[in-house]
């Protein structure tokens, strides 16, 4: 929540101002080490690799093209990527991008930007950042549940013949319907084709 909040703070100042102050990398950067210390699982090759996947492209085309990117948004996505990860980069690259480039196009269309403003690009980024978060929350909560689930199959699939349940023996070979009993007392019915 903390980045979250880091992150809101950011599309504010950006929008107004065209800034990001390199306090808020600071203090990312600070989130990101404590997570590694804290929770290592990701590892140092994945951190890594969101560290650079997104912030290296955007630093040859703001070299290549004055003006592409700012020092700020460049920054914002190396030490974001130190704290979420490759995947999540990319995601959030994503949505900053068709986001930026909706608003974008609506100002063009409204004549309120020519060709040649320049935007706070910023809100945009910390808003595909926020957004991967939650998506990555929520996908690894449903791949979680969905290994839960192969689990309990694998578990049916290779237990014995029979499978005990409320109702008596069910041959679990030939049953399209298999009753199991959870905490011996209720039961649950599960279907598949064999």
């Amino acid at each position: 929540f903390i980045y979250l909040g880091i992150l809101f703070v950011i599309a504010l100042v950006d929008w107004h101002i065209q800034m990001i102050y390199d306090r808020f990398h600071i203090m990312i950067l600070i989130l990101a080490v404590l997570d590694f210390i804290l929770y290592p699982e990701m590892g140092i090759a994945t951190k890594l690799t969101g560290m650079g996947i997104i912030s290296v492209p955007m630093l040859v085309l703001a070299l290549a093209i004055p003006g592409a990117f700012g020092g700020g948004d460049i920054k914002l996505m190396s030490v974001s990527g130190l704290l979420i990860g490759g995947a999540s980069m990319i995601c959030a690259m994503c949505i900053g991008i068709i986001t930026g480039g909706a608003y974008v196009t609506l100002m063009l269309v409204r004549k309120r930007l020519n060709k040649t403003d320049q935007f706070a690009f910023g809100p945009f980024l910390a808003f595909g950042l926020a957004t991967a978060i939650f998506w990555e929350i929520r996908w690894q909560c449903g791949i979680c549940s969905l290994g839960r689930y192969r689990q309990k199959m694998i578990c049916v699939w290779n237990c014995a013949d029979q499978v005990w349940t409320d109702k008596g023996w069910y041959d679990s070979i030939n049953a399209e319907n298999l009753y199991i009993s959870k905490n011996n007392h209720r039961s649950r019915q599960l279907s598949w084709e064999l």
